[in-house]
């Protein structure tokens, strides 16, 4: 070994030793974990983070954010190891979070127009926020979750227009129900969607037409020709554990597909590439 070969591995070893990793080669930083809260001003908001309590006309709590997070997690588990049916049901809720955040968005649009007609009549709104909010610690495996959240942060925000608007007078009782019903329906409905029922079947084992696939089937129903093949994915799906699955940003797949994302995000990044190409 040449003396700068020898210097080097002394130099490394030093710093290892400062680091407290001498003897660990294979040390390396941990997963980074995001740590965030969202404020809550409206019982809305809480009902659908939390569920609402049983009664007598709904003997159960129904699904709220909090299960929508913690069944996802599994379903993540069940997409990585490469179920198709798994990948079915993360692409409806996909399209379900288009939905509403499109519903949500033109909801807010009209209540902003509503609010603002307020200051025409010389009325300036200091604050329209809960006297006592609550910060509600989030944490979330599943990048949907993640957008599940913004979108229940949107609604938040638009009841306490609403309720502005109400006190107001801009909007009657008949109007709040809608609002009510454009707003909080659409994210129940995506809540409801993360329940999953594991298939117990790979497209691995789609390809060999073996037991576990016929009993999926049977199970499960028939899935899409483009789904089952993996040409479909959901966007923001997790990597298979075959390495499988689809770029958000560049719009490209890890499979080949036909997906591509034209995100403002993406199209920014992609003229950044054409740029320093």
């Amino acid at each position: 070994m040449s003396y700068e070969a020898q210097h080097d591995s002394k130099l490394t070893e030093a710093i290892r030793k400062r680091a407290g990793t001498a003897n660990d080669e294979k040390a390396r930083p941990g997963p980074i974990v995001p740590k965030a809260t969202i404020r809550l001003h409206t019982n809305i908001a809480h009902q659908l983070f939390f569920g609402r309590a049983p009664d007598p006309n709904r003997p159960f709590r129904d699904q709220c954010f909090a299960s929508f997070a913690n069944n996802l997690s599994a379903l993540w588990t069940f997409a990585q190891a490469d179920d198709p049916y798994a990948d079915a049901k993360l692409i409806l809720i996909e399209e379900q979070i288009k939905a509403a955040r499109e519903q949500i968005g033109d909801l807010t649009e009209l209540l902003n127009e509503l609010v603002e007609s307020l200051q025409t009549s010389g009325i300036r709104i200091d604050a329209h926020q809960s006297t006592r909010p609550i910060d509600v610690p989030i944490a979330f495996r599943a990048v949907h979750a993640a957008v599940a959240i913004q979108l229940l942060g949107a609604v938040d925000s638009a009841i306490q227009k609403a309720l502005l608007a109400r006190h107001f007078g801009l909007i009657s009782g008949q109007d709040w129900q809608r609002v009510l019903a454009n707003s909080a329906t659409p994210m129940r409905h995506l809540f409801k969607l993360a329940l999953f029922r594991a298939s117990g079947a790979t497209r691995a084992d789609f390809a060999l037409n073996n037991d576990r696939a016929k009993v999926a089937v049977e199970k499960l129903g028939e899935l899409p020709a483009d789904i089952l093949a993996g040409v479909r994915r959901p966007l923001l799906g997790p990597r298979t554990s075959n390495g499988n699955g689809t770029s958000l940003l560049f719009g490209e797949s890890r499979a080949a597909t036909d997906n591509s994302d034209d995100s403002i995000v993406a199209q920014s990044l992609r003229a950044i590439e054409a740029a320093h190409a």
